[in-house]
């Protein structure tokens, strides 16, 4: 680790501020600063003159919470490679909070209380480059990923552009011995209506369908491992909905499942291309880059 890296510490509990600053003196660094709330971050990060190499901030302020400053960081060009670690408590909404904070981009995050060997593992592994076990919950989350106790995918180096699923993760096909529950109604058409999601029609007429039912079967497909269901319908709608930037997130997005990398770019950056800020599809390429430097 590189004992000069600039942290900044955000908390608006002074006694939780102080044991972070202990524990960073502790691991050898020097360069800390403070903020007692998010107001007070903010005005540090949008100072231009002043160098951050490492944000750890409560999610849980008055006035300007650790999601808005996080978003703040995002968007302020000259924080780009800022790390961001989001400390937050055990609550009924943990979930809720983790998705909101992967759409935000969020290098890691910790629940309190913590012990100091586990804060100095993640400061470790974020500023090594590597992902952290936290963030790829976070991509999993919002992302439908799937996960590998922590770990999203493994990429096999003797393989250019192939993935590894963990064992009992493997993509199931329709009539799979694992995925006979989840085959729906076969023979039968879906133009329309509710359906279970868990048990996703098989077939499906594009043209009777609203964008909002396809991308809602579109997750599902995903959910149960039907990836090439997926995309066939993802085609199909790009055609009846064109330039649709989650259409076209969906599409990057199964492929990158499939391990199909170039092809999950190409329609990634297209989603992009039509909606500059659509969050989902930057986040993935960031995952692709991750793990394309991690192999």
């Amino acid at each position: 680790m590189n004992m000069e890296t600039v942290f900044l510490v955000v908390d608006d509990d002074g006694m939780v501020r102080d044991i972070i600053v202990q524990y960073l003196k502790t691991f050898g660094f020097k360069n800390i600063l403070e903020a007692k709330d998010g107001k007070a971050a903010l005005k540090i990060v949008r100072n231009g003159n002043q160098h951050l190499d490492f944000i750890i901030s409560d999610w849980e302020m008055p006035h300007v919470d650790g999601l808005t400053l996080l978003r703040a960081v995002r968007q302020e060009p000259i924080r780009r490679d800022t790390k961001f670690l989001m400390v937050t408590s055990q609550g009924s909404h943990e979930r809720m909070k983790i998705s909101k904070a992967a759409k935000s981009r969020v290098d890691a995050y910790i629940v309190k209380p913590f012990r100091g060997e586990l804060l100095k593992q993640k400061i470790t592994t974020v500023l090594s480059g590597e992902v952290d076990e936290s963030a790829a919950e976070f991509e999993s989350d919002i992302l439908g990923l799937p996960r590998t106790g922590g770990v999203i995918v493994m990429k096999d180096k003797d393989k250019p552009g192939h993935v590894n699923f963990v064992p009992g993760t493997e993509p199931k096909t329709p009539g799979s011995a694992g995925n006979k529950a989840a085959a729906g109604n076969p023979g039968k058409v879906f133009t329309g209506g509710e359906f279970d999601p868990e048990k996703p029609p098989e077939e499906v007429d594009v043209t009777t369908l609203n964008i909002m039912l396809i991308l809602k079967l579109v997750n599902s497909y995903k959910k149960i491992k039907w990836f090439d269901k997926a995309i066939k319908l993802c085609l199909e709608a790009d055609t009846h909905f064109p330039d649709n930037a989650d259409v076209l997130f969906n599409l990057g997005h199964c492929y990158f499942l499939k391990a199909m990398f170039p092809e999950a770019e190409e329609y990634l950056r297209k989603a992009i291309k039509i909606k500059p800020y659509h969050v989902e599809s930057f986040s993935l390429l960031n995952e692709m880059q991750r793990l394309s430097k991690a192999s």
